[in-house]
């Protein structure tokens, strides 16, 4: 067999949706209802206060909640092998193990982050509804301001800050949850149970360990830690675009793997 097939793997990723959907929609639900949630708390906080310092907290909360949320299911990639059945079924499906890794794949990264979007977008309809029928007015949605669609505000921000400062920062911000995500595809080859919670665990003894030996050989100068923080800027780049592909290329050779040995070689 081929190692990638279009037809296949179309096929391939209409099975996984239909055999998803239930659990699609109670993971909707769940996230608009959170998401609702924050929303709620904010506007009851920042009761009195301008509609948009409310928004912007509204805004960054549900952000840092779509990343956590993106970062869990990352980490439900390899959930599927957790049974045997579950391992027979995956197993006997008629297509490449290219091909249902980039199905599972697909399904724990864009099929969250549009359940976060979704998710976002209901709450907020909900909220400007609700405030609508009771008090008679048109409360502002923060859906332009989550999906960063232009807006006033975000030109001031760009002028304030420079057009190539917020580039340069975007830039560095996908990239660094590019390789957070890829740590959680991995971390759920590892961990057989829990495993985004044993995964965020294990990241954050690591960064402490990183943290303690960059102290020990960071200098004194206050010159010689810019002209390191210069240095370390491009070398970090280079090395997260490189250990975010070895990642998940592991990810992909241990999940080929797991078709036949199951869980018991490497899974804790």
């Amino acid at each position: 067999m081929k190692s990638f097939n279009i037809k296949r793997f179309r096929l391939a990723l209409k099975n996984e949706i239909v055999c998803k959907k239930s659990e699609m929609l109670r993971s909707q639900f769940s996230v608009a209802l959170a998401f609702l949630f924050i929303q709620t708390i904010f506007i009851v906080d920042n009761a009195g206060m301008p509609e948009v310092s409310t928004l912007d907290g509204i805004v960054m909360a549900s952000h840092t909640g779509a990343v956590m949320l993106m970062l869990i299911g990352a980490g439900q990639l390899f959930r599927v092998l957790e049974t045997k059945q579950g391992r027979i079924q995956c197993f006997m499906l008629p297509v490449s193990l290219l091909e249902k890794f980039l199905v599972r794949f697909l399904y724990v990264t864009v099929g969250w982050a549009l359940i976060a979007a979704v998710g976002f977008v209901m709450a907020d309809v909900v909220r400007v509804g609700f405030a609508y029928v009771v008090d008679g007015t048109y409360t502002q949605s923060a859906v332009p301001l989550f999906f960063n669609i232009p807006s006033d505000a975000g030109a001031a921000f760009r002028i304030t800050c420079g057009e190539t400062a917020v580039a340069e920062e975007t830039a560095i911000g996908w990239l660094a949850f590019a390789l957070v995500h890829s740590v959680f595809v991995l971390g759920s080859a590892f961990f057989s149970k829990k495993a985004p919670l044993w995964t965020m665990l294990s990241l954050i003894a690591l960064l402490m360990l990183a943290s303690y030996m960059a102290s020990q050989f960071l200098p004194e100068s206050a010159v010689d830690v810019a002209a390191w923080g210069i240095r370390f800027s491009v070398v970090f780049k280079v090395a997260a675009v490189v250990w975010t592909i070895v990642n998940y290329w592991l990810a992909y050779r241990i999940y080929a793997r797991m078709q036949v040995v199951g869980r018991k070689w490497i899974n804790l």
